[in-house]
């Protein structure tokens, strides 16, 4: 046995990672493992030899030289002073490499510059902290894909998550506007009965105006009718809301890994508050209480829920067609024959649509979803 399959076969036998051995000594992960298998057979009698007789190796002459090695770890500590995204990077180092006549592939740059980077750069850390009682909630948007009637369609998930009890909720939503993401806020709102004195979202556009760099008007108007801060998370930092982030993975999976099949979209939102209730009743991570008793416990320091009722709706007036149907969101709705004028008011809410007479509801639907559908009086 050579030394150096010694040497692979050693470290192996101490670090049992075919990965690690071959980042140590720069080799193919197929390489390590090949000869671990091959040292294997020889022990166990499969074979007698592990190298085949007259074997000539032929060892890859190494092109990195000292001047060349040089040369990358200049051009890494030139960038240093830029921003993270505008720092060089291995492919443009072997460019510049190329172009001033040096023969290196780029593999072997990109494995100096990783190299250089793990050893001349510092980690990202994120320090745990302790939650505060009713300070803060967290807000995000998730996907589920579920069979409703037989058909399989997209829906939106939204969740909220009290970092210090780790009280969850969640909705179900065919759409994810602004008018979706009030509606979840006022239904959250009224379930734990008071309101926490911060949320923290991603940049999501329905909320918040990245270009302006501040929340939107309607939405700034929102907070303020129910008195809490929201708050805007860094770009790609999932770590400034990462409860919330991992809960909409656990509901999803909890929720709907084993079912996912329902009758009715009214059904599945059943089942999921069925679930969210298990959830918030079983013991969690680094907690004394359950969920639901951790919010009884934080509730007071939280907001009051506001006297008067917040209006979530849209208001919009629409051309009667001859057929008696009005358009709203590409479907069509009907309108009562006793209606006679060309044209007619109706109020949108995330889940109805009401037309009106004045202010009198003469015709309530529910929404639908999708395009080109017509729901019956």
């Amino acid at each position: 046995m050579g030394p150096d399959i010694e040497r692979i076969v050693s470290l192996y036998e101490l670090y049992k990672s075919y990965k690690r051995v071959a980042k140590e000594l720069r080799i193919s992960r197929n390489t390590v493992r090949k000869y671990v298998h091959r040292v294997d057979d020889v022990h166990q009698g499969k074979t007698e030899k592990i190298l085949p007789e007259n074997r000539n190796i032929q060892r890859t002459r190494h092109i990195l030289t000292d001047t060349i090695r040089e040369k990358i770890h200049q051009y890494l500590e030139s960038s240093l002073q830029n921003r993270k995204k505008q720092r060089i990077t291995a492919k443009r180092i072997w460019e510049l490499l190329i172009k001033n006549g040096e023969l290196i592939g780029y593999t072997t740059v990109k494995e100096e510059v990783a190299w250089w980077k793990e050893h001349h750069t510092l980690r990202e850390i994120s320090i745990l902290q302790e939650p505060q009682k009713g300070i803060r909630a967290e807000f995000d948007w998730g996907v589920v894909y579920l069979r409703i009637k037989g058909i399989e369609m997209k829906y939106s998930l939204a969740v909220f998550v009290l970092p210090f009890s780790l009280y969850r909720f969640a909705r179900l939503y065919h759409r994810e506007t602004r008018y979706e993401v009030i509606d979840a806020h006022i239904e959250f709102f009224n379930e734990i009965l008071a309101v926490p004195k911060t949320i923290f979202y991603d940049r999501m556009s329905t909320a918040y105006d990245s270009r302006k760099q501040k929340f939107h008007n309607a939405f700034l108007e929102f907070s303020l009718y129910f008195g809490y801060e929201p708050c805007a998370c860094n770009v790609a930092s999932p770590q400034e809301k990462g409860t919330d982030e991992q809960s909409v993975g656990y509901i999803r999976r909890l929720a709907f890994g084993e079912r996912s099949e329902f009758d009715s979209f009214e059904e599945a939102e059943e089942w999921l508050k069925v679930c969210l209730a298990e959830i918030n009743s079983h013991p969690v991570y680094r907690r004394k209480d359950v969920p639901s008793e951790g919010l009884v416990k934080e509730r007071p320091e939280m907001l009051p829920l506001p006297t008067l009722e917040y209006s979530n709706y849209e208001l919009n007036q629409a051309v009667i067609s001859k057929y008696s149907l009005v358009k709203c969101d590409a479907n069509h709705y009907s309108v009562p024959e006793t209606y006679c004028t060309t044209r007619i008011s109706y109020k949108k809410t995330v889940r109805h649509l009401m037309l009106l007479d004045g202010d009198a509801v003469i015709a309530t639907h529910l929404r639908l979803s999708g395009n080109q559908r017509q729901e019956a009086i």
